[in-house]
């Protein structure tokens, strides 16, 4: 099981690709305070899937996120981050699959820019709960992989360490570390975030996880500190630092989310034509990706990155409507 983790670590890596997401859209988000499930619950309740591939993911990162929580933590930072890995993956899909749920229940042929560039606003109690037990699994296990966990003694995680480096991990620690944080933030709603002091807190990670390694997990921290900064009120918001972040990892990383991501902020900042343009090339390698869905093993892409391309073509058409 924790092989199988780990080898699947680079595609998750990218998820999050951070759906996150929405993730960082914490601070801007409503005022409910939500307690979270146990993670059993969570884990148990993959009822109103979208899509038979989708429901094959659920199961399949369930099983791996059960082997992850099964028996006790986990001690070593090889086994900590694995597990903080396979929870980032469950808990972005839940957030995608939210994000298309919404956007289908507006029409996809009426909802407007503007609400789709704000679905993550949209999720309701039960689908911020789900995700806040799994966030909250995953910013303990990231934490302690980022101050070391005890070192192991098995060959197969000194190799794993010899291979990636130990300052890899470091930085791929510090990455999950930010997005799971982000992720409770949001799904905590504004006022308990703020009186958790989620803001300055995630601020400072994101900072950190920057310099350590900007372009772990497809750019991750370049991402979740751009959406953060692009949707986070004063005194933590700055759109244009946000907009210079994107920019950048469009340019390291050009995958979908990172374009979508880029595009979200453009639009919010009136730069209307540039959002467009950032979401086509999303759409395009968004659809690359898609075409590889067939695939199978640790590259094999995410099936959920099919709702991504629906979610990216939807924002297109709608702002073609809006012309």
């Amino acid at each position: 099981m924790t092989n199988r983790i780990r080898s699947s670590s680079k595609r998750w890596g990218s998820s999050q690709r951070g759906r996150l997401i929405g993730a960082a859209a914490l601070l801007a988000l409503s005022a409910a305070c939500t307690s979270a499930p146990s993670l059993n619950e969570v884990l148990a309740a993959e009822s109103g899937v979208v899509g038979a591939s989708i429901d094959e993911e659920v199961r399949r990162l369930t099983q791996l996120a059960d082997g992850a929580l099964a028996e006790g933590a986990p001690v070593d930072a090889a086994a900590q981050l694995a597990a903080a890995q396979v929870l980032a993956a469950a808990a972005d899909m839940r957030l995608v699959r939210g994000q298309w749920q919404a956007a289908t229940a507006a029409g996809l042929n009426e909802i407007s820019v503007d609400d789709l560039v704000g679905l993550d606003d949209t999720l309701g109690s039960d689908q911020k709960a789900e995700i806040l037990g799994l966030a909250k699994a995953g910013m303990d296990y990231a934490e302690a992989a980022e101050a070391g966990g005890e070192p192991s003694e098995s060959a197969e995680s000194a190799e794993s360490a010899e291979s990636s480096g130990a300052a890899g991990a470091a930085g791929a620690a510090a990455y999950y570390r930010c997005f799971h944080l982000s992720l409770v933030a949001w799904a905590e709603g504004a006022t308990t975030a703020i009186f958790r002091g989620r803001g300055p807190l995630l601020a400072k990670l994101l900072k950190k996880a920057v310099e350590s390694d900007p372009l772990v997990a497809d750019a991750g921290p370049l991402r979740v500190r751009g959406r953060f900064l692009d949707r986070a009120p004063w005194p933590y918001g700055d759109r244009k630092v946000a907009i210079e972040l994107l920019q950048r990892a469009v340019l390291e990383a050009p995958i979908a989310v990172n374009f979508q991501f880029l595009g979200d902020a453009l639009w919010s900042a009136g730069q209307k034509p540039d959002a467009l343009d950032a979401w086509r090339a999303g759409l395009e390698a968004g659809r690359a990706i898609e075409s590889g869905l067939e695939l199978e093993g640790p590259e094999a892409p995410h099936p959920w990155e099919t709702l991504r391309v629906r979610l990216l073509e939807a924002r297109i058409s709608a702002s073609e409507r809006e012309r």
